[in-house]
């Protein structure tokens, strides 16, 4: 029996890697980030506990969220919208099912990703013989197209990977945290990516204002430097700062001496198609129905590129656009949400690290929808643990990472 716990453990470990850190690898043409779905057979011999936590509310959300959708797509109600529905229920039900075991898991499952990356980096160091023209580990994502197939994507995942074990290492000393640390630090600067560095700049400084009376000056003085540290690098690296320069003449000057580059025009374009199907349709297109708005707004919208009107057509360029664009008025609830957790003292830091700064990327500066990345298992577990650690108001939780 013992045995099988452990397997059991093991291969939760193997999932949470898979979903949220290698969503875009494929095995036997077979992406592992569907890998969790394989934990149903928990739930089917378990079957009586599974009821009893969907007895409830939970059911009447999804209901809703349904509705929602079937009445905001009009005559465009498909089976993808359908099938990406079902996928969302599923991957709630399980999230709401597994919640501590995913919680109590994740820590192994980051030194699991790690594992990985030294091992996978180590693999093509000497296989294509590069063991002394070490210049082929920069751009290694975007070239190599191995683990992801951009550098923004690595950017997407680790942030909260960085941050935490710079605390880890703060609060307990150990040198793996901090080999982590610097390990993740060096393929992020190799793999030059602007969120990349936005992201540790946004996750460091809202833990430290949300979190600032909780923190300790040592705490507080390492995220400090590491945000000087981020926008040094930014600013040394010329084509970011060129990115960082055209958002800024595209939106306070308003003013065309600096036309934006692609990714810039991209973003800019989301966000005006987000503020017309505001106004258009307050209430929303529904769950996973960006395209659809996209599809009426984009020749409303002036853009600079060419290939602009092609981009980012289904998941928009973060999950804000997204969200606020599908839910309207009701995205008010999820950021509702996200604030308590984030300000909670009820909350267990470590969970915040975990999450806060991967929500926050993904979110509002390189989202790449809502299942990939873990994204929509970082949501779930924000609405969960607001509702349960303030809502419910549980006795304090024994649960350690």
């Amino acid at each position: 029996m013992e045995k099988i716990k452990d397997l059991k453990y093991f291969f939760l470990i193997l999932v949470i890697t898979s979903h949220f850190f290698m969503w875009e690898v494929n095995i036997f043409n077979i992406n592992l980030k569907y890998l969790i779905f394989i934990f149903y057979i928990f739930i089917i011999v378990d079957y009586k506990s599974f009821i009893n936590k969907f007895y409830d509310i939970k059911i009447l959300i999804f209901l809703f969220i349904f509705i929602h959708l079937y009445l905001s797509s009009k005559d465009n109600f498909s089976f993808y919208l359908y099938s990406t529905f079902i996928f969302l229920f599923l991957l709630s039900c399980l999230v709401i099912f597994f919640k501590n075991k995913i919680l109590l898991a994740f820590k192994k499952s980051i030194y699991f990703f790690v594992f990985i990356l030294i091992s996978t980096i180590i693999f093509y160091t000497f296989s294509i013989k590069n063991y002394q023209n070490t210049i082929f580990l920069i751009d290694f994502f975007s070239t190599q197209q191995v683990l992801f197939k951009e550098n923004s994507h690595f950017a997407m995942i680790s942030a909260s990977i960085i941050i935490f074990f710079l605390n880890e290492f703060i609060t307990k000393k150990k040198i793996i945290d901090l080999s982590i640390f610097l390990l993740l630090s060096l393929v992020g600067y190799l793999n030059f990516s602007l969120t990349f560095f936005v992201g540790l700049i946004l996750g460091c400084t809202f833990i430290i204002f949300t979190n600032y009376f909780y923190l300790n000056k040592l705490q507080i003085i390492s995220f400090v430097l590491l945000i000087i540290l981020s926008i040094t690098c930014i600013y040394i690296n010329s084509k970011n700062f060129y990115k960082i320069k055209s958002l800024k003449n595209n939106l306070i000057k308003n003013s065309d001496d600096l036309a934006p580059d692609l990714s810039v025009d991209v973003f800019l374009t989301s966000y005006k198609i987000m503020i017309n199907s505001i106004k258009e349709k307050p209430f929303g297109y529904g769950f996973n129905n960006y395209n659809q708005a996209f599809n009426e707004h984009i020749d409303k919208v002036d853009n600079k590129h060419y290939y602009t009107p092609n981009l980012n057509k289904e998941d928009a360029s973060n999950n804000f656009v997204k969200i606020v664009t599908e839910m309207g008025i009701y995205s008010l609830i999820i950021f509702y949400f996200f604030i308590l957790f984030s300000f909670s003292n009820k909350i267990e830091f470590s969970y915040k690290l975990l999450i806060i700064p991967n929500f926050l990327v993904q979110t509002f500066v390189r989202g790449a929808g809502y299942f990939n990345g873990g994204y929509m298992i970082y949501l779930l577990l924000i609405l969960i643990l607001v509702y349960d650690f303030i809502y419910k108001k549980p006795k304090k939780s024994n649960l350690i990472i």
